[in-house]
Order: structure tokens, then sequence, then C-alpha cells
């Protein structure tokens, strides 16, 4: 290609074309189009509560300074408030514990699973949002509390 048709390239003299803009409105050295950046997108109210409670806090504990997170804070207050004798404190304690009892609810990486196990967790995932885009709540087999076709609760009832 070393038979090209465009003049050879002086300094002094500059042809302006597509691509080739004036020298005068060329960004400086240091500037560009787009200083500030595509702006960044806003966090969700879920992703603002778990930044919130998994900030480190410091604590005294016994009479030792631990590190805690604002979740951890929160669950030991609730604990302290429930063995003070705060039947609210109690209340919500034991549902809370009735409710996750038999949970391993942990932090899960997904790089430890293995690919049958990744497998299946995408595809429960994609079957999950395509039951959301429906507007549905995907109903259990056998579940007492889901509605059917069958099923004419809203009749006569004016509020809803």
């Amino acid at each position: 290609m070393s038979s090209s048709k465009r003049p050879p390239r002086r300094m002094g003299s500059y042809e302006v074309g597509f691509g080739r803009p004036p020298v005068a409105t060329r960004f400086k050295p240091g500037n560009r189009g787009n200083p500030r950046g595509r702006p960044k997108r806003k966090k969700t109210v879920n992703e603002l509560l778990e930044e919130a409670l998994n900030e480190k806090v410091r604590m005294l504990v016994n009479g030792r300074q631990k590190t805690m997170t604002k979740q951890q804070v929160i669950l030991h207050n609730l604990v302290n408030g429930a063995a003070r004798g705060d039947h609210k404190a109690i209340q919500t304690l034991f549902s809370l514990k009735a409710r996750y009892q038999d949970s391993a609810a942990t932090v899960i990486n997904p790089a430890e699973l293995d690919a049958n196990d990744r497998q299946i967790i995408e595809d429960f995932l994609a079957n999950r949002t395509s039951d959301a885009s429906t507007g549905e709540p995907p109903a259990a087999e056998g579940d007492p509390n889901s509605e059917g076709p069958d099923d004419q609760s809203d009749e006569g009832d004016p509020s809803g």
C-alpha cells in the first residue's frame, strides 16, 4: 500500500474532512469529549440496605471491643432486648427463629459451585424470571394457599 492516492502529509497544510477536524476544534491534550463519563446507575433499595447492614462498626461486648456488621449489632441488641423481657423483641426474635431455623441462608460463592449445581440454579432463576414476566407468582402444586381457576374469593369484596 505504498501507492496511496492521498498527498503526502505536510506540517503546514492540513486537509479538513471526514475524521480530520479543524486543528482549532480538536480536543486539547488532556481533555476529552465526555470528561465526567457515563453517570453511575442508581442503586436499588435492596442494594442500599445491604450496604448499610454490612457496614462494620466497633462495639463493646462484655468489656471488649469487637468489630461487627450493623446487621449483627441489630440481632445482638434484639436478643439482649428479649432477654431483658421486652415482649415485642421476644415476639420478633421467635418469629425470626421459626422462619430461619431450618435455613442454611449464608453467602454462596458461585465460584465454589460445581457445574451441575450452577446449572440447576441458572435453570431455576430462568424459570423464575419467566414466571415474573407473566405477572403471576409461581404456584406450587398442592399448595392450599394458591388460587386456582375455580377459586372465586374476590366475589363480593368491595376492597378489591
